[in-house]
């Protein structure tokens, strides 16, 4: 029996005379079927199958090896369970619990109401004349032609809004559609020593050949023509298409290896874009936001941390520089730019923000400003519009921008700014300034890539919707001999942690066009490793400028995220600052785990415990399971803070990191994922 069968026909058995049993994978009595670019569907001229470069394929074969006495219904049993196997199926709310396996999160607590089917039927898929391995429930269009205009991703989540099983199945077929029928996999290539030889990229836009590399508009990505009777039979998806969000999604329902092995490649693949090798690079918003979506998926999937640590960079680099500065948009197509294009881009920045939420700080203060410049630019001059530069006046709605619909409801989560939520309901309800609704299912959440964040801020009360008060006193020492900076301020009530700006100009939180000054979110940000001890008088020390003149702000979110008006905005006094800051309080001690589900390492991160003589022999770091069994205890390997635990003999489930240090102690809960 092969699985998916038909999807994956053709397949052979055969035996010979002397009984000696083949399976024929590409069966010699068969030959390939496809169309051509013009898509006249025919077989070729020659008895052949083949791979385009960068394609693979993968066929499942079950064996059953039995006497007479087996029935046929035996035998169609086992092969029904062979083609769709027991599913297990997590309970909705679950995955709304732990936060876990999506971007945005599953915002349900029960699953939609559908009709109950438990495996798909052949109504379910397209049929000839798309028939066989190389079609695989690919989208025709998108095979041929991944440019083609309209659409917007689809998603495989959709087992996790319905728990129906026929959901889960879906969602591996399209994922394995993806890989066996495009040609986007090199196996057993690394960025570090293969991209100088093969030049890797994304570029150009519609070519379909990730071999396609700078002069591709010159000359052919291939040093050989086909052979007479093949040609190209698909293309692979451009940076500005580039939609893989399902094939995670799939992933985390079946933990498929072979999807692992595809990111596995993709982890070391998108570091062409993280490092902006190709000197053509597409940085349209949509483009940069799929690009870096697929990186983090790569990194999700596979554990490759370097892809964090180049994300940040990326954005400092090569986007921020694109960024308009008064009016928030990305100026790379004219000065213009389109709010669903946006969305891709703002997705991809906050999907990183939450990996590295309360791990890395300053990553997530500069990424935080970027995306606040996006939003800015959406409510006060875009209005969730297609194609426009703000220069020339104030846009309409249009029906494309659902993309950005999760963005923003995110963003009025994470600053408790209601003008969002309601610029948000505003396009939902009505459309702006005589624009239209959005496009896409806004009246439930069941699986769908649009509405997922959206549809849990609409349903979800915020209880807390108070900000900590403007710091008014903040004071500010510029040493220009070092560029140092130190901030001092009084901590207000109910703040939890800090976001501080600095600019070479006055700064501003309205939002303004004014080149004199300069708006809060386009001045360089700092997020200091510093927790907020309200009533007392904190500071700290960073690298800024040995440039005059120097101003900064800073602002406060509480424990949900409620952000502070800005402070009194201060210009620097020349003074002598120590490149370290000396505390003059007791930093309380916290937990951090990253990354969380892990498998098989995590990162234990301490803080308020500085490693020094009299305190190293009172720290504890240990480990128990569910059972509260002591399962590892690393309190000696602990340097600098930090320890990581290689849960490699350990199963699949959930544990407890606690860590004690005089009075203090510590519990946080880690998921080991296999």
């Amino acid at each position: 029996k092969t699985r998916y069968c038909w999807q994956m026909w053709p397949n052979g058995l055969a035996i010979d005379g002397s009984n000696k049993l083949s399976i024929q994978l590409f069966p010699e009595w068969s030959r390939q079927w496809y169309a051509p670019e013009e898509a006249v569907y025919r077989f070729t001229t020659m008895n052949l199958f083949w791979l385009h470069d960068m394609q693979h394929t993968y066929k499942e074969v079950f064996l059953y090896f039995h006497g007479n006495a087996v029935s046929n219904t035996e035998l169609t049993n086992l092969s029904k369970t062979f083609e769709h196997p027991p599913v297990v199926v997590v309970l909705t709310g679950w995955y709304k619990e732990t936060k876990a396996a999506f971007d945005f999160y599953v915002p349900l607590d029960t699953p939609v109401t559908v009709t109950d089917k438990r495996v798909p039927l052949r109504t379910d898929y397209q049929v000839a004349p798309k028939l066989g391995w190389n079609w695989f429930l690919v989208n025709p269009n998108r095979k041929f032609y991944p440019s083609t205009a309209g659409g917007w991703p689809s998603s495989g989540a959709a087992f996790a809004a319905t728990e129906n099983p026929y959901s889960y199945f879906m969602a591996q077929e399209w994922a394995m559609g993806e890989l066996n029928t495009k040609t986007q996999w090199l196996a057993g290539y690394t960025h570090q020593t293969d991209w100088i030889r093969f030049h890797l990229t994304e570029n150009p836009y519609g070519s379909g050949c990730w071999r396609a590399f700078g002069d591709a508009y010159k000359r052919p990505p291939f040093d050989s023509a086909f052979l007479a009777g093949t040609s190209s039979d698909s293309k692979a998806q451009d940076d500005e298409h580039a939609w893989f969000y399902h094939v995670e999604e799939a992933y985390y329902f079946s933990g498929n290896s072979w999807i692992k092995d595809w990111y596995q490649f993709i982890a070391e693949f998108r570091k062409v874009r993280l490092e902006q090798k190709d000197p053509f690079t597409d940085m349209e918003s949509r483009a940069i936001g799929h690009s870096l979506s697929h990186a983090l998926q790569a990194y999700r999937v596979t554990g490759d941390t370097t892809i964090l640590g180049k994300f940040p960079k990326y954005i400092r680099t090569y986007f921020r520089p694109r960024q308009h500065s008064y009016y928030g948009n990305n100026t790379n197509n004219e000065g213009k730019d389109a709010t669903y294009q946006a969305g891709f881009l703002a997705r991809a920045c906050i999907q990183f923000m939450e990996e590295i939420r309360d791990v890395n700080p300053q990553a997530y203060a500069e990424v935080f400003n970027s995306v606040s410049g996006i939003m800015e630019w959406n409510l006060h001059y875009n209005n969730f519009g297609n194609w426009f530069n703000p220069s020339t006046g104030i846009n309409q709605s249009d029906g494309t921008a659902l993309t950005f619909c999760d963005p923003q409801a995110w963003y009025y989560w994470n600053t408790g700014k209601k003008e969002y939520l309601d610029h948000l309901n505003l396009y939902l309800t009505t459309g702006i300034n005589g624009g239209s609704k959005p496009y896409g299912e806004f009246t439930k959440w069941a699986g769908q890539f649009e509405n997922r964040f959206t549809w849990f801020v609409s349903h979800t009360v915020r209880t807390d919707t108070v900000a900590p008060v403007g710091i008014s006193d903040l004071g500010a020492l510029i040493d220009t001999s070092t560029g140092y900076a130190q901030l001092t301020w009084t901590a207000p009530a109910g703040a939890k942690r800090y976001h501080i700006v600095w600019s070479h100009k006055p700064i501003v939180e309205p939002q303004t066009i004014d080149s004199s000054v300069c708006n809060w979110w386009a001045a360089n940000a700092v997020g200091p490793a510093l927790a907020a001890l309200p009533g007392t008088q904190q500071s700290v020390v960073f690298k800024a400028s040995d440039t005059l003149p120097f101003y900064t702000a800073i602002f406060s979110f509480d424990s949900v995220e409620n952000m502070s008006v800005i402070s009194n905005v201060v210009q620097g006094v020349v003074g002598e600052v120590k490149a370290e800051e000396k505390k003059s309080e007791k930093q309380p001690l916290s937990l951090q785990t990253y990354p969380n589900p892990f498998n098989p390492a995590v990162t234990i991160m301490i803080s308020g415990y500085e490693g020094k003589a009299g305190l190293s022999g009172a720290l504890s770091v240990t480990i128990y399971d569910v059972e509260g069994r002591l399962v590892a205890d690393v309190s000696k390997s602990v340097r600098n803070g930090s320890v990581i635990w290689n849960a490699k003999a350990q199963s699949s489930g959930l544990y407890f990191v606690r860590i004690g240090l005089e009075k203090q102690v510590l519990i946080s809960k880690i998921l080991l994922i296999r």
